[in-house]
Formats: structure tokens, C-alpha cells, sequence
């Protein structure tokens, strides 16, 4: 009953986030050309991660279950379930926003793109991808919770693979100091750019 309730909603806000996503990248590449913005939709499949959705939210409850048959009180399983299918949710609509930009920039030409650093903390991982040139074919989410969002780069030409030294010496600083970890925590004294 969970799923067929459940699902309906993820797959709608799955669609959404592809909508939202191409009109914004639409109008970024037709800034970037100089023409007027045309978002014509995405086609999102519903099997995002290449599994049947199904299957995919079917996966909190087994890790309810291994929790209990681990001896894991009830409460405590619950909690494991519930931060399990957080994660997959949030990451549905990670995909669901790098399938649409894929799709998006491929359509407006767009050949290379980097990723933006929004907010004004981000993780160490974030903001060194965040210095380098990435190819539209190979767009994936960074890693779970990413709230990074994919900048399209004018022109056919490689611009190279590190577009911004400055940044990535400063962020690898920073690591090399200890005062930010690789994944997961803020990376003081650096700031999107």
C-alpha cells in the first residue's frame, strides 16, 4: 500500500524537477547564444537508476527488516527505514535534474559544462568539482544531498579540464589543513565563486 501510495508522488515531483530544470537550462543556453529561450520538455524514464521504481522503494522496508533481525528495537529499525528512503527520494531528484540537464544541454549543443556551487557553505568535494570542465554525455549527481546545479560552458572548444586554479588550490588547502573534510562537511573561508 506504501509504494502504490508513495510512488505516484515521487514519480510527479521526479517529472517536475525535469520541467524546471529544462526551462532553466533552456533559458541559460539561449543567453549563452544569444537567442530566445525553448524549452520543449524531457523525457524522464521512470527507472532513473536503470531498476524499476518499485523495487527501489520497496528497499527502506528491507532495511527495516535487517535492523529488526539484527535485534534492533522497533523505533530504531523505523528510524533506519525512514532515513533510508529519505536518501532515496532526495537522490530520485538529483537524477531526475542531472537526466533532464543532460538532456536539456544536449538539445541546446552545449558540449561541456561545470558545476555551480550554490549556498553559501558547500563540501569540499563540491567546491573542487566545481573547478574543473565536465562533458554534458557523462552529467551524474556528485554524491547524495548535492545541491550543485550544472552551468553549461560557451563554444564547441575544450576549455580544459581545470577552469579555475585559484579555487581548486585553495579548497585543496583547506583539506590539506584539516579544516574541511573530502565529503560531507562545510569548506570554511571558500565561497561560490
Amino acid at each position: 500500500m506504501f509504494i502504490e501510495r508513495v510512488l505516484p508522488v515521487v514519480l510527479a515531483a521526479q517529472q517536475t524537477m525535469g520541467q524546471i530544470t529544462d526551462a532553466y537550462l533552456a533559458a541559460m543556453v539561449a543567453d549563452m547564444l544569444g537567442g530566445a529561450a525553448a524549452p520543449v520538455g524531457v523525457q524522464l524514464d521512470e527507472a532513473l537508476r536503470g531498476v524499476a521504481p518499485e523495487e527501489v522503494y520497496h528497499r527502506p522496508f528491507v532495511t527495516m527488516y535487517s535492523a529488526l533481525a539484527s535485534g534492533h528495537d522497533y523505533a530504531a529499525s523505523l528510524g533506519e527505514a525512514r532515513t533510508r528512503l529519505l536518501s532515496i527520494t532526495e537522490t530520485d531528484l538529483q537524477l531526475a535534474r542531472t537526466h533532464a540537464a543532460r538532456q536539456a544541454m544536449q538539445r541546446g549543443g552545449v558540449r561541456y559544462f561545470r558545476r555551480r556551487l550554490t549556498g553559501t557553505k558547500n563540501c569540499a568535494l563540491c567546491v573542487i568539482a566545481s573547478t574543473q570542465r565536465y562533458r554534458v554525455k557523462d552529467l551524474m549527481p556528485i554524491h547524495p544531498g548535492c545541491h550543485c546545479k550544472p552551468d553549461p560552458l560557451p563554444g564547441d572548444r575544450d576549455p580544459g579540464q581545470i577552469i579555475d586554479e585559484d579555487l581548486l588550490k585553495e579548497a585543496h588547502d583547506a583539506v590539506a589543513k584539516g579544516s574541511a573534510r573530502r565529503t560531507g562537511a562545510a569548506v570554511p573561508r571558500i565561497t561560490a565563486r
